[in-house]
Parts: C-alpha cells; sequence; structure tokens
C-alpha cells in the first residue's frame, strides 16, 4: 500500500511548490453562524413535524366525523323508511277496517231483515185494532220490511211525504223526553249549576245545600235526574277550554260518601282529562289515551243490552276508548265532574307569534332567526332563503321570546343542543362546559323528535284501528249468532194469503220510523 501511495504523493508535493497553493483558514465567527445554521435547521425539522402530526390528527378528526355522519345519514334513512312501512301497514288496516265495517253492515242489514219477517204478522194485527198511532211507537219498536204488494193502490210519493213529516215530528218529541238534566240533589256543595240544570261549574266554596243521601259528600260529582234501564242513548258534553274534567255513566248504586276510585268495579265507566293533555280510560286497568286533537265536544254513547260505553269526539268524529262486554242489572246515570274552569285553560295557550317587518302586526311568523333576532313571515323569510349570507343563519319554528335563545353566558344564539343536560347551548359553549358533551344542531334535534313523535302517533293509530277491528269482528260475531240462533228458532208465516193491504202498510211505516228514531235517545250538558 505505501509503494502505490508515493507517486501520488510526489506529484501533490510538486503542485504545491509550483502553485504555491494555499488552504482557507477557518474563523471562530464562522464556526458561530455554522452552529447557528444548524440549530436553525433542527427547529425547522421540529416544527416541521409537528406540523405533520397536527394534519394527520386533522385528518383523522375528517375521517371519524364523515364516518359518524354517514351512520347518521344511515340511522335517518332506516327512521324514513321504518315511518314508511308503518304507514303502509296503516293504510293497509284502514283498508282491512272498511272491508270489516262493510262486512258488518251486510250482516246487520240480513239479520234485521230476517227479524223483521218474523216479527211482522203479530205487531201488525195489533197495529190494525188501535187509531192512537204515537202510543203504539212507544209500545213498539221492531222494524218491518216492507212486503212489496202489485196491486197496492198507495202513493210512492204521499208515502214519502208521510215518512219525512213523522220522521221530523217524532225526532223532536223524542228529543225533548229523554233531554238530559243535571241533578241539584246529587250534587257536591261546591258545583254550581245552571237554572235549567244545562250547565256546571266548579265554584271552589262550598255551598249551603240541604242534606241528601244521593249527594255526593267527598268527591267533587254531579249525576244526571234521567236513569236508564234498557236501549240505547247517547248525550253531548261540551268541555271546550277545560284543563281537567272526568265524565262517563255511573250505575244507580254506587257509593256517595268519601274517596271514590272510579273503575267498572265500582260502578263507574268514565274518561277523565288531567293536566290540559293527559287522557285516560279509567278501565281496570287504566289506559292512557293519545289523542291527536283535543276534544271540545264529547259524545257518550251507551248500548244497555250490549254492555257497552264509547266514547267520541264529535267535532272531528273520531273513537276516543270504548267499554266492552259490560254487565248491567241497575240503572245507568249520565256522570260529570267539571274540573278546573275556563280562565285557567285559557291563560295556559301560548300567544301566536307575529312578523316583526310587517306593517300590520297582524302576520303570523313561520321562522325565527336566532342569528338576526326576528321573527319572519313566508315573504319576509325569503332573503334567509336565497341570500348566501343569510342562509348561514341559524333559522327555528317561530318563537314569541328570542332572549330566551341567546346564551347568557357568552351572549351567542344557542344554535346546539346538550342531549346529556337536556337544553340549548351556544358554540362557545360547546367548546367549554359542554366540550365533552353529545351536543347536536338545534335544527337536528327537533328533527328526531318530530320522528319519534310521528312514530309513536303511527303505532298508537295502528293500536286503536287493530282494536276497532277486534271490536267490530266480535260485533259482528255475535250478532249474528244471537240473531241468527233467534231467526232459526222462529217460523215464519204470512196473515191470510200474505197481502198487507194500505192502511196497514202506513202504520207498518209509523213502525219504522219509531225504530231507526227510537234507537237513539239525544241530551246536551256543557261543563
Amino acid at each position: 500500500m505505501l509503494l502505490h501511495s508515493e507517486p501520488r504523493v510526489r506529484r501533490l508535493a510538486s503542485v504545491a511548490v509550483r502553485g504555491s497553493l494555499r488552504l482557507p483558514s477557518w474563523t471562530p465567527e464562522d464556526t458561530s453562524v455554522h452552529a447557528r445554521f444548524q440549530s436553525e435547521q433542527l427547529k425547522m425539522k421540529e416544527q416541521q413535524k409537528a406540523a405533520d402530526k397536527q394534519a394527520e390528527d386533522l385528518i383523522k378528526e375528517l375521517k371519524r366525523n364523515n364516518t359518524e355522519l354517514k351512520m347518521m345519514e344511515e340511522q335517518q334513512k332506516a327512521a324514513e323508511k321504518q315511518a314508511e312501512d308503518l304507514i303502509k301497514e296503516l293504510k293497509r288496516n284502514n283498508t282491512e277496517l272498511k272491508m270489516m265495517e262493510e262486512q258488518q253492515k251486510a250482516a246487520e242489514k240480513q239479520a234485521e231483515d230476517l227479524i223483521k219477517l218474523q216479527q211482522e204478522i203479530t205487531e201488525l194485527e195489533q197495529l190494525s185494532h188501535t187509531d192512537d198511532h204515537l202510543h203504539v211507537i212507544q209500545m213498539y219498536s221492531s222494524l218491518y220490511s216492507i212486503s212489496h204488494n202489485k196491486n197496492s193502490d198507495v202513493d210512492e210519493k204521499s208515502l214519502k211525504r208521510i215518512l219525512t213529516l213523522l220522521k221530523e215530528q217524532l225526532n223532536e218529541k223524542l228529543i225533548q223526553t229523554v233531554d238530559v238534566t243535571l241533578d241539584p240533589d246529587t250534587a257536591h256543595p261546591d258545583l254550581i249549576l245552571s237554572d235549567d240544570g244545562k250547565q256546571v261549574s266548579d265554584g271552589g266554596i262550598k255551598q249551603n245545600v240541604p242534606e241528601n243521601p244521593k249527594r255526593f259528600d267527598t268527591c267533587v260529582i254531579v249525576l244526571a235526574k234521567q236513569g236508564f234501564s234498557s236501549g240505547r242513548f247517547y248525550y253531548e258534553v261540551q268541555v271546550k277550554g277545560k284543563t281537567e274534567w272526568d265524565l262517563g255513566v255511573a250505575r244507580e248504586s254506587i257509593n256517595r260518601t268519601g274517596e271514590i276510585t272510579l273503575s267498572p268495579e265500582n260502578g263507574f265507566w268514565t274518561v277523565w282529562l288531567r293536566n290540559e293533555n293527559q287522557y285516560k280510560a279509567l278501565d281496570n286497568p287504566s289506559v292512557s289515551l293519545s289523542l291527536r286533537v283535543k276534544p271540545e265536544k264529547v259524545g257518550v254513547f251507551v248500548d244497555y243490552e250490549e254492555g257497552l260505553v264509547s266514547f267520541y269526539d264529535v267535532d272531528s268524529r273520531s273513537h276516543i276508548y270504548s267499554f266492552t262486554g259490560q254487565t248491567f242489572t241497575e240503572k245507568l246515570y249520565p256522570y260529570f265532574s267539571p274540573g278546573l274552569n275556563e280562565e285557567v285553560m285559557a291563560s295556559s295557550i301560548d300567544p301566536p307569534v307575529f312578523c316583526d317587518f310587517c306593517d300590520e302586526r297582524n302576520q303570523k311568523a313561520v321562522k325565527s332567526c336566532l342569528t338576526c333576532q326576528s321573527s319572519y313571515c313566508d315573504d319576509h323569510l325569503e332573503p334567509h332563503l336565497r341570500v348566501p349570507r343569510l342562509k348561514k343563519h341559524t333559522l327555528i319554528n317561530a318563537v314569541e321570546n328570542l332572549e330566551d335563545y341567546i346564551c347568557q353566558k357568552h351572549e351567542r344564539p344557542q344554535e346546539m343542543f346538550c342531549r346529556d343536560d337536556q337544553t340549548r347551548v351556544c358554540l362557545f359553549c360547546t367548546e367549554g362546559d359542554h366540550r365533552t358533551h353529545n351536543t347536536v344542531p338545534i335544527e337536528e334535534e327537533s328533527r328526531e323528535k318530530k320522528l319519534v313523535q310521528t312514530q309513536t302517533d303511527v303505532h298508537q293509530m295502528i293500536q286503536d284501528r287493530m282494536k276497532k277491528i277486534q271490536e267490530i269482528k266480535h260485533s259482528v260475531e255475535l250478532r249474528i249468532t244471537v240473531d241468527g240462533a233467534y231467526i232459526m228458532n222462529s217460523s215464519i208465516s204470512t196473515p191470510e194469503g200474505g197481502a198487507i193491504t194500505p192502511n196497514m202498510f202506513i202504520i207498518l211505516l209509523i213502525t219504522l220510523i219509531s225504530h231507526t228514531i227510537g234507537a237513539f235517545q239525544t241530551g246536551y250538558i256543557t261543563l
């Protein structure tokens, strides 16, 4: 190795001698600059690593947010699909219900026609021997079928006129006869009855009233004067503006002293309202009712022989609840408890929200802007739906007191909802006290609550429809079983050749009206 390197050394020495070669000197100042340069390079590398780490964290957070967003979208789609399925099921149930109702009508019509035929002979013979047709109507309420006689000289138009006239006269007479009137002898001392016995209210102060064994001494209740021990009757009760009430029917032998538990076992078939929107049927066990519309007038229908007590919303023509399969052995009296006065209800109704930009404050607002702190009607809301800058504002359903939606701590709009604390919060709150809580935009929370409420309503509607279908099935089966057995065990014949004379035909029409109108005895009460 040494031998090979000698020529190279000699060449370098020769060059150094010829060119007087000089190497640059390295000063202390150059050393300091170099050290600072290296230090700056190290800092830049560390900063670059930190920036890369932060970027990676942001990317991970973005991916996590995207994953959560996709999950929420899938959950929303699943919930919407479930709601669609429930609506389809409801439509199917409605179709089945209509079919059942049609079948029930057909079965009832067939049973009634058969009963009419086998009762026709006996009733016509009795009717032909009296001129007091009103008395006959009150004594006999069977519905007859009309035997067609080609030789009859009765004019069809005249019969229709007679039918209409008699129907109107009998309807007026029967309504006046069975009109429901409150019995002051049963009224609790706190109750105030109108002079005509048609209205009752809770005065809250005991009045000086005569002692009476029929009077309720503890529970604020009043019964009607009229009692019913057979047939069917119907009455309506005005409950508009009430926050609580009880109504229904009660048997004659109920307890009237001390505390009373409302139930069929104790002789009460009632429905009540409490706390303005909590409805309940006091069955055994009691049943909470979910009503889509707050009833203003309630109809009560009782079929004594069928053991049926039904409640209806008169205005919306919807069924509320039915007590079925009951056994009545004594008189039933309409039952009332008025509860709170109308003023209490009126004070709890939310006032309407009006547009802040309409000249005349009579245009209702549809949305309120938390950013602008204003409420808008459809016309004035349009810029918020069109202008890009305004589209970023937070809109909510119109509310009266927008200041309640401003964070008192940060003075910012409460655009978020904390599900852990069940309260509205602003964006600054989500970075502070609620940083670890489950917070969502307030619009999302509102949508989910509406979806849950819709699902609840749909489930309740399905349950109501299914229950009504079962009631119709039971009614049809019972009607066919009872009426069919009665008809099969009876013989049908015709009097003297089967011809019905014109006079007997007129009497038959009168009896027809009595059955049609006499089936419903009506009354009206205001709470």
